[in-house]
């Protein structure tokens, strides 16, 4: 009996141990799968970042573009406004000649209608 005891006991003991090894290769699956998403999901997190500090990059050279544009502009219309005053002196003065009078007339209208 001894022996049938043995045989029948190593017979109990192969399922088992066939169920530790799906278990091991359960839980060896798992980490490989859990794995393999966690370097896709971070490629896309990077591919993400890198897409937004892209966008942040255009959009502070598009910032410091259009304040370089707005100082010009700027500095045009306080030219543009030191020349309406002389002209607007000028005519008031009442004395100089009759094409630099006629000038001051159309520049003052001009600036009216663009200022």
């Amino acid at each position: 009996m001894n022996n049938q005891e043995e045989t029948s006991l190593k017979q109990q003991e192969l399922p088992t141990t066939s169920k530790a090894n799906t278990l091991k290769r359960g839980l060896y699956f798992f980490v490989v799968a859990f794995v393999i998403f966690l370097t896709a999901f971070g490629y896309y997190k990077y591919v993400q970042y890198s897409n937004w500090r892209t966008e942040a990059i255009q959009a502070i050279e598009k910032v410091t573009a259009d304040t370089a544009e707005l100082e010009a502009l700027q500095v045009l219309q306080g030219e543009v406004r030191a020349e309406t005053d002389r002209c607007k002196d000028f005519i008031s003065q009442q004395q100089g000649e009759f094409g630099e009078f006629q000038y001051c007339q159309h520049f003052i209208e001009w600036s009216g209608k663009t200022l």
